[in-house]
């Protein structure tokens, strides 16, 4: 039981430690520290993949099973299940795929500038959002048009994205025989 909380305890920390990383590196892609942060994430989640499905196949295969279900519920058994089929090798490098969809996406919207309103002034998405929260109302409406701007001007961009993704889940889906 306590090795079972224990792991929990570890991989929410750790989740949460990424998606802190996530963030602060999208709010500041120029930031080396979340860079190298970002950098050590993408290198490291494959494996501790490998080892989380370890885990979820030791507890699947116990000879506790009942004993876990009872302690920890039938969700967290069905939980298991799905991390294990998840982090399959056959789906492993496809999830490596879409770790890095993700970064080029994040990459693609962060770095990109746009002219702001009558100024003219060049800004990144970073710099938009702060705006968005302006006390001026006109800076507001400006930061918002320059972003629906910067979105419409990219759409191409994005569609394509997108349907990289999308093609990419499907994948994973197929090899785990869900109908996509």
């Amino acid at each position: 039981k306590k090795i079972l909380i224990n792991n929990n305890r570890c991989e929410s920390h750790l989740n949460t430690a990424y998606l802190i990383t996530s963030i602060r590196n999208a709010m500041d892609p120029d930031d080396k520290y979340y860079q190298l942060e970002m950098e050590f994430y993408q290198r490291e989640i494959p494996r501790l993949a490998k080892i989380q499905m370890k885990f979820a196949n030791a507890i699947l295969k116990s000879n506790f099973i009942g004993e876990i279900e009872s302690e920890f519920g039938l969700e967290y058994i069905n939980d298991k299940k799905v991390e294990a089929l998840m982090r399959s090798k056959k789906v492993m490098h496809d999830y490596f795929h879409d770790n890095q969809l993700i970064k080029k996406y994040n990459s693609m919207f962060t770095e990109s500038k746009v002219k702001l309103g009558e100024s003219g002034e060049k800004l990144s998405v970073n710099n938009l959002m702060e705006l968005m929260m302006s006390k001026s109302e006109k800076q507001r409406r400006e930061a918002w048009d320059a972003l629906n701007q910067l979105l419409m001007n990219d759409l191409k961009k994005y569609a394509i994205f997108d349907e990289e993704f999308i093609t990419n889940r499907r994948k994973i889906a197929k090899k785990l025989n869900y109908d996509s």
